[in-house]
């Protein structure tokens, strides 16, 4: 029984980094849901306290399905709170779901279709966010033992709402545009209020490769908030990130450098170029490889032997 939890643990965190994988840089994802069937983790003091000579839990595990209905209800039926980790395997996959519309080649972000699609995908995402219970939302009100995974939680769940919300404004109202991009900045603030909450508590907490590309999307959002609005507590939101990418440089070899220079580098955009980058929406952020360009060159300035090519 030990065992087979351990390799369900195992697939899901497979599943986990294919999605953040794939996400910023547009791949599709490796492991495709269709071929996916694995039920869900029990709680991590169950699996702990498990017999490694039993041959069945004390609890059952939920079974996944693709159905995200049913997905979200299964686990908002269970009583228990304490399941944090098969919480942040659903925001995975929803954040697969919404990667996967992103960047399909068959819905065009200008149809109706598309918007129908993220507007399905937005009400899942706030069923999920309203199913949590508060130990799950609150990083003050978790427990100690779970606050890492309830930071994790939080910040890809609003990973998918910038995802969803960030789009090319060509061919939508002037209005729609403007809503859409709000509910992204509104997101990317979220995710500094996670990041600020964790801080009061410990800085440990925010070291993980998984959330990077998150927090630099974030930071992206909001460099263009506030470069168009003149909002100064935007640019302080900013600041606040590149001073976690700091701290990630001190941990993980050059990770924290390569989002702190390409932050450098957006941040002397021109006027031009921030206005361009909110009309082509994430798809466009994500193809722009000329802040790569400025990291590939600042490394090399600074004689650092990491070859990004």
């Amino acid at each position: 029984m030990v065992e087979k939890e351990e390799f369900r643990r195992t697939l899901w965190l497979l599943f986990i980094t294919d999605r953040n994988h794939a996400w910023p840089t547009g791949s599709p994802s490796a492991i495709p849901e269709l071929h996916f069937k694995v039920d869900l983790p029990i709680t991590e003091d169950f699996f702990q306290s498990l017999d490694v000579n039993a041959e069945s839990s004390p609890v059952e595990n939920i079974p996944f399905t693709r159905n995200l209905n049913r997905l979200i209800a299964s686990v908002a039926s269970v009583d228990d709170t304490t399941n944090v980790f098969a919480y942040i395997c659903i925001a995975h996959v929803l954040l697969g779901q919404v990667a996967d519309l992103i960047h399909s080649v068959h819905a065009s972000p200008k149809s109706p279709e598309y918007a129908e699609d993220c507007a399905e995908l937005d009400n899942h995402l706030t069923r999920f966010r309203l199913s949590l219970p508060r130990q799950a939302t609150s990083i003050l009100e978790a427990r100690s033992a779970d606050r890492g995974h309830v930071i994790w939680l939080q910040i890809m769940s609003n990973a998918s709402a910038m995802l969803l919300h960030y789009r090319c404004s060509s061919g939508v109202p002037v209005e729609d545009a403007n809503l859409q991009f709000m509910l992204a900045m509104t997101a990317a603030r979220n995710i500094v209020r996670v990041v600020q909450d964790a801080s009061r508590i410990s800085i440990d907490l925010l070291m993980s490769a998984h959330i990077a590309p998150s927090l630099y999307v974030a930071a992206c959002i909001l460099i263009i908030g506030w470069r168009t609005t003149g909002d100064q507590s935007y640019k302080d939101d900013v600041d606040l990130l590149a001073l976690v990418f700091d701290r990630m440089n001190e941990l993980y070899v050059f990770l924290g450098l390569k989002y702190k220079l390409a932050l450098e580098h957006d941040l002397k955009r021109s006027k031009e170029s921030v206005a361009d980058l909110r009309h082509r929406g994430l798809r466009g952020l994500l193809a722009d490889c000329s802040k790569w360009r400025h990291v590939k060159e600042e490394v090399e300035r600074r004689g650092i032997p990491i070859n990004i090519t």
